[in-house]
């Protein structure tokens, strides 16, 4: 395995395995792009290898429990858009016969710095928190591509997105989850065994559910 400034490789074990990239494409820090200007970014986002996401934060404004979402970018998913907000997760563009198309050096940086193991519990190297700090002061910038590349805003994005996973989620799992009249969704204690994706993605509409959306101020 390699282990230097570039990132952590071990093309034997991850060729045999390619789970990671099947989970859908790994993120970049801003440090990962020559430019952070509008232009810059819609050029590369233009390429369509490359999407939006956004992560959604809880927090407190004025004694009130709130949510927000943090804007990043990532490689982009298989018949996903470029501004795929919150979704279930498909496998990476990316991803080709032989693993990744891009070369080592050329990968987003949460994928070059994921160490591989070989019983399959790779661990991330790089620091999470850092990196969504690092993204805080380019929230502005990414608003405005989500409304340029879809016609609507962040906030109409992510509430027409969890609208449409609480549907998916009920359709994958009809015996676990229920929507009541009010539209929001309910886990029902049943015999399925829900997946780890599902269980985070229902973290997420639990929180946006019970909290206020804070809607940000484009500058």
């Amino acid at each position: 395995m390699s282990n230097n400034i570039n990132g952590y490789f071990d093309k034997e074990i991850c060729n045999g395995c390619g789970k990671c990239c099947i989970q859908g494409g790994c993120g970049y820090p801003p440090s990962d792009f020559e430019k952070m200007s509008y232009g810059f970014l819609k050029s590369k986002l233009e390429e369509e290898t490359i999407a939006i996401e956004a992560i959604i934060k809880p927090s407190f404004v004025d004694g009130e429990y709130t949510w927000y979402p943090l804007l990043a970018m990532r490689s982009r998913n298989i018949d996903r858009g470029i501004v795929d907000l919150i979704s279930y997760r498909t496998p990476c563009v990316l991803l080709g016969e032989k693993g990744c198309t891009y070369e080592d050096d050329e990968r987003p940086s949460l994928g070059r710095y994921l160490k591989p193991s070989e019983n399959g519990d790779c661990k991330q190297m790089l620091e999470r928190e850092k990196i969504e700090q690092a993204w805080i002061k380019h929230q502005d910038t990414l608003h405005g591509l989500v409304k340029y590349f879809s016609g609507k805003s962040v906030e109409e994005n992510i509430l027409k997105d969890i609208s449409d996973l609480k549907k998916q989620m009920k359709a994958k799992y009809p015996k676990s989850f229920r929507i009541d009249f009010k539209g929001n969704l309910h886990y029902v204690p049943s015999n399925d065994q829900l997946d780890d994706e599902t269980n985070d993605l229902y973290s997420v509409i639990e929180l946006t559910q019970n909290a206020k959306l804070k809607k940000r101020k484009i500058k």
